[in-house]
């Protein structure tokens, strides 16, 4: 699994294999290339762990070779992990939260 983040202003890029909880701690990221799995970008770090979350916070991105501009979602990312069964429950709605059980 894995995503590669693209610099402000094509300055460079930077792959990521997990999920990070404060994009903006490492860098501001305009885009994305989804290499393998499915990824969850959030407008806020710590995954919006809000209660008050709405859906335009959040970007669900799958493998693709297009670059995605990600500049309204670049306050965390959550990989999620590719499953032939069961199902994941996030502690907020729209995929909030830092807690996640999978089923």
């Amino acid at each position: 699994m894995s995503v590669t983040l693209y610099l402000a202003g094509g300055a460079g890029s930077e792959p990521f294999q997990n999920s990070v909880t404060d994009l903006q701690a490492t860098a501001n990221f305009e885009e994305a290339v989804v290499n393998a799995g499915t990824w969850i970008f959030y407008k806020f770090k710590d995954f919006n762990d809000r209660t008050d979350n709405q859906e335009s916070w959040i970007k669900i991105l799958t493998p693709s070779q297009q670059k995605v501009d990600i500049t309204n979602f670049n306050g965390s990312v959550y990989l999620l992990e590719q499953q032939t069964e069961g199902i994941v429950l996030f502690e907020h709605y729209y995929y909030g939260g830092k807690r996640k059980v999978p089923l």
